[in-house]
């Protein structure tokens, strides 16, 4: 009986953390419109208009750690995702 309840325990234990949900992603409400130097940029990613996320951005992450929020279509920042890109 005593193995049960350890099994039981690791069982619900091994639950448990498997459970844990990472951190919600970052998610744009807004896009800035003012273009940023490339040279501050250091990554992005895309979002996509979904139900919590209601607009289509790109999500610049710039050399301080900080998220810009822009407009996609815009034409410095498909220069900056192009640039970036050809750093990888």
């Amino acid at each position: 009986m005593a193995k049960l309840a350890v099994c039981v325990s690791a069982l619900l234990l091994l639950l448990a953390v498997l459970s844990e949900t990472s951190p919600p992603a970052p998610c744009c409400t807004r896009n800035y419109k003012k273009p940023i130097k490339i040279e501050n940029l250091k990554n992005f990613t895309i979002q996509t208009d979904t139900d919590m996320c209601n607009i289509n951005s790109t999500i610049f992450f710039t050399q301080k750690n900080k998220l810009i929020c822009a407009d996609p279509q815009l034409p410095w920042v498909i220069r900056a995702m192009n640039h970036l890109k050809k750093q990888r």
